[in-house]
């Protein structure tokens, strides 16, 4: 089976032109600091490429990244988002609970009085 792929939106063509136009730009300051007369050396030309990307560590046919990855990859993720979580107040939770556990008294003993009361209907059809 061949690999899906997905047209590219306008945003990420506009989003691939400028990383490039950086990366452009980052080389030509390279060579600017080293002056005219020098020439790029091929460790110069891999320390650009780091600048203007990282790289993930793929493995499998398709290149995917590797389970280690993936799963640091989802404990960042989930730490970011734990930081944007607004938690609420002492005085509120306290509220909350009470409030839960008062409706969950409520509600167990009118499933409990329908329970008794269904019974004892059964038991009256039944004999």
């Amino acid at each position: 089976m061949g690999r899906i792929q997905r047209k590219k939106t306008d945003s990420q063509k506009l989003k691939q032109k400028e990383k490039q136009k950086l990366r452009k730009e980052t080389q030509a300051d390279v060579l600017a600091d080293q002056g005219p007369s020098s020439k790029k050396l091929p460790d110069q030309k891999k320390q650009i490429q780091t600048k203007a990307h990282y790289s993930v560590k793929t493995t499998g046919i398709n290149n995917e990244p590797g389970l280690i990855e993936k799963v640091k990859t989802f404990f960042n993720e989930v730490k970011l988002e734990t930081k944007k979580v607004v938690w609420p107040e002492k005085k509120q939770t306290i509220a909350s609970t009470s409030v839960v556990i008062v409706l969950v008294i409520i509600i167990s003993s009118f499933l409990g009085l329908v329970d008794v009361g269904l019974k004892g209907l059964i038991s009256l059809v039944l004999h």
